[in-house]
């Protein structure tokens, strides 16, 4: 029986990945056969994989072929399931599970490897191990994170690639040995996947690693590593930009009838077989957040209103000047609402204002703790992660226009948040020992 005890950190971890093994299959059965109304673009991504084990995906309407090309990280694995017999809708959603515990795995492991190697500088604390098995059981069980991440939808899938970018990013900048082809290997294919899963989160990955860059400039493996980045980002715009469009559906059709709503504008980006400019592209996405935002803002029941511009104009400029000056209002609410007392609006509006409370709490407390002590633990090491959630939570904020697709895109930034709780609260053991020394003979006096 001492095998099953949880006596130490690997066994309880390991436990927690067990857990919500268990607890994916239990709701891999109890969901319906058909799409959940609060996710119905399950139905939309299932017939998505459908058309495309069919062959027909060519023969599909223009806005179905436009979703092939943003969601091909979920629905090409999709397709092996498809061919054993499981239906569209069980495919796609046993292809998020899989993701979403494949990221649980990853972060587990990378706990491991950071707690031996900890273990051969010095003991690392109780304190220490029971705070990591807290955050990794928020990781894995809050309540909206794990549903997304069981439905047939992108969260999981984005959310699995960008962790693997990251993590790759670290080991390839800071582990021994001059050039690991195996790690940029697979770095370029994370990005290319992150591409794959949602083109816009994929530019901001670029953007972050190319800014992070500038922060290790004098380190030789930049130069080995700005190549992948910029190879990535390439073969994932070309891989989601060849879409062919001739016409598209009325915007707000598409919003009233999809939860994650794709806009006129972002659509009429893909037209044509050319690939265009990167930079216009990006430009083009900055340009377009506004009408982004009013897009998601029809027929929602949590509408995020615009606040008003003193800037408000017709050119380019001025859109840009608008989304800085409505920042971080938009930033706010994009991560601390729906609140409690305030937004609720439903049952499904109560419980996300809920789990926003541990949002509050999480956020708030790295605030505080970094006020307080001024400084993070591997500041240069987690400095990529810090870059991603700011720009991340900026620029989403900006285009969200309701508080349901909002709350369900911040859980993409989840495993930064609990990232820098664990490296906020972490407590070096020796300092530690050395300071209740110190208060004990204080006491003494």
């Amino acid at each position: 029986m001492s095998a099953f005890k949880l006596n130490t950190l690997k066994k309880k971890l390991w436990a927690i990945v067990a857990a919500s093994f268990v607890a994916r299959v239990i709701v891999f059965f109890t969901l319906p056969n058909t799409p959940l109304s609060l996710a119905p673009d399950e139905g939309t991504y299932a017939n998505v994989a459908l058309a495309t084990f069919s062959g027909t995906i060519s023969q599909e309407s223009e806005y179905y072929r436009f979703v092939y090309q943003i969601s091909k990280s979920l629905v090409m694995p999709a397709q092996p399931l498809l061919l054993v017999g499981f239906s569209a809708i069980d495919a796609v959603r046993i292809v998020s599970s899989m993701y979403g515990l494949l990221g649980l795995i990853f972060v587990v492991i990378a706990t491991l490897k950071f707690f031996l190697k900890q273990e051969s500088i010095s003991h690392a604390s109780k304190f220490n191990k029971t705070t990591a098995t807290v955050l990794v059981t928020i990781f894995a069980f809050l309540p909206s994170h794990f549903i997304w991440s069981t439905l047939g939808l992108r969260e999981a899938a984005n959310e699995f690639w960008v962790i693997c970018t990251f993590l790759l990013t670290y080991l390839l900048l800071f582990s021994s040995g001059k050039y690991p082809w195996h790690l940029a290997a697979m770095m370029f294919l994370s990005i290319v996947f992150v591409y794959c899963a949602r083109p816009q989160v994929g530019w901001l990955v670029v953007l972050t690693l190319g800014l992070y860059s500038l922060f290790v400039i004098r380190s030789t493996k930049v130069f080995f590593f700005i190549p992948i980045v910029l190879s990535g980002m390439l073969l994932g715009y070309f891989l989601t930009s060849t879409a062919e469009i001739s016409a598209i559906r009325n915007p707000g059709t598409v919003v009233l009838d999809q939860a994650e709503s794709i806009t006129l504008r972002e659509a009429t980006n893909q037209l044509g077989t050319a690939i265009r400019n990167p930079g216009t592209v990006v430009l083009d996405q900055a340009e377009s957040i506004t009408l982004k935002q009013v897009a998601n803002q029809l027929g929602a029941a949590s509408v995020i209103r615009t606040i008003n511009c003193p800037f408000e104009g017709e050119s380019q400029a001025t859109e840009i000047i608008c989304l800085i000056w409505r920042a971080p209002y938009m930033t706010t609410t994009f991560l601390f609402r729906p609140v409690v007392g305030v937004d609720i609006s439903s049952n499904s509006s109560l419980l996300a204002a809920l789990e926003n409370l541990i949002w509050t709490f999480g956020i708030l407390l790295i605030v505080f703790q970094m006020i307080k002590k001024r400084k993070l633990l591997k500041l240069r090491h987690l400095l990529p992660s810090i870059i991603f959630f700011v720009l991340y939570t900026v620029g989403a904020g900006s285009y969200e226009g309701n508080m349901g697709t909002a709350f369900r895109h911040k859980s993409l930034v989840l495993w930064v948040v609990l990232l820098l709780l664990f490296a906020i609260l972490w407590r070096d053991d020796a300092k530690h020992k050395l300071k209740r020394r110190y208060i004990s003979r204080e006491s003494t006096v």
